[in-house]
């Protein structure tokens, strides 16, 4: 199958900083995830294939067109939907569209008529009529969605497409992504934190980590577990469904949540499961092949070294506290010892000076202060403001 992206040892310099080192992948039809912590490169990356910014190094292809030398033409077939809010205030939903329609090139009628066919196909009935800027967060996630689809481009990048959706919303999204690529045939490219987001519709994952590609495969060989093995949920009690595997000489183990996993070749489990649990009179919720989690999967080839921890689905950016292209120079500075010693010693004469001011205060409040803070006016340097706080301790002249 011809690959519809196609990147090369491509390079992208921001001054000193390297934001993409060598990234070299290939993108199918079908729907690929672009996973990575902040200060990755996956925006940079976007940026390149959209033709934003100028490359530094390498060479690609988006459909039949060059990066850096069409990108007008790479913009005409691509459509993007951003992760931040994109509309012009005082328009309606349909309008937004529409608008977005015009800007490639349909005419007034028929970017009116795609904008309502979209936005139907995206779930916005009558609050497509209402002004943009009244939509909550998943309306206008919603409306970001049907504008990077009105002109049906056969390539969409989509920038965290599910983000502020509560879980119902969530899972509707990620179906119309999964409608798009297997009955229209686009190539769909998912920028995301939500690792389960990615499990449930991607054919491919390309991982990003520190500018570079650390992980380019099928979502399947990922997926696939040392050893292979049959899950199956019972309905009811799992003890004798249990103990009629043993019977017939299966490996079995039972999870936490329920599950029966039986170690062997999946196709060859599933004949003798059914048997099982029709000898000793219990259902069967599910029967399918045991596969890896993305994220041990991932872990490895080495993408444990990226931050990545097991929290609620999502890669937590342990690593991303210096990732600023543009503070380069301040995060030199700020790694250096020196640097963080004299930022502390500027903070202590504010400190004693507040400590001085509290004390003044104390005792112009309360007398019998001034002869338990004598020890303390003692302590504090022979500067002018300090002359005049132990004058008006000592003297009570405040």
């Amino acid at each position: 199958m011809t690959a519809l992206i196609d990147v090369a040892e491509i390079t992208k310099d921001y001054g000193r900083f390297r934001a993409l080192d060598r990234v070299s992948f290939q993108i199918e039809s079908g729907v690929t995830g672009l996973l990575g912590p902040n200060g990755a490169g996956k925006t940079t990356l976007i940026k390149v294939l959209l033709g934003l910014v100028k490359l530094t190094g390498g060479r690609g292809r988006l459909l039949d067109y060059e990066l850096g030398r069409q990108a007008r033409e790479i913009r005409a077939h691509v459509g993007y939907m951003p992760e931040d809010d994109c509309y012009l205030h005082g328009l309606t939903g349909v309008e937004s569209v529409q608008f977005v329609a015009r800007l490639s090139r349909f005419p007034r009628i028929e970017g009116l008529r795609r904008a309502h066919e979209t936005l139907d196909f995206c779930g916005l009935a009558q609050e497509r009529y209402r002004n943009v800027e009244t939509y909550s967060t998943g309306m206008r996630q919603k409306l970001r969605f049907a504008q990077a689809i009105v002109h049906d481009p056969p390539v969409l990048i989509l920038d965290e497409p599910t983000s502020g959706l509560d879980p119902e919303e969530r899972q509707v999204m990620l179906n119309r992504i999964r409608v798009l690529s297997r009955d229209h045939g686009k190539a769909v490219l998912l920028c995301t934190h939500i690792l389960p987001d990615v499990q449930a519709i991607s054919d491919a994952v390309v991982i990003l980590a520190r500018g570079r590609v650390q992980v380019a495969a099928k979502l399947e060989e990922l997926s696939r577990p040392v050893t292979p093995s049959l899950e199956v949920r019972v309905l009811g009690q799992t003890d004798s469904f249990t103990e009629q595997m043993r019977r017939r000489a299966i490996s079995v183990s039972a999870r936490s949540n329920g599950t029966v996993v039986l170690e062997g070749e999946p196709d060859e489990l599933a004949a003798q499961a059914w048997q099982a649990a029709r000898d000793c009179g219990v259902g069967l919720r599910s029967v399918r092949p045991s596969q890896n989690s993305l994220e041990p999967a991932a872990g490895g080839r080495g993408v444990n070294r990226l931050g990545y921890r097991g929290w609620s689905g999502r890669l937590a950016p342990a690593a991303t506290r210096w990732a600023v292209i543009s503070g380069v120079g301040v995060r030199r500075a700020w790694q250096s010892l020196w640097v963080k010693r004299l930022l502390l010693l500027a903070w202590l004469p504010a400190l004693w000076f507040g400590i001085g001011f509290f004390l003044w205060e104390q005792a112009a409040l309360y007398p019998e202060w001034r002869q338990m803070l004598t020890p303390f006016l003692s302590m504090l340097p022979a500067t002018h403001e300090y002359d005049v706080i132990r004058n008006a301790v000592r003297g009570g002249d405040l």
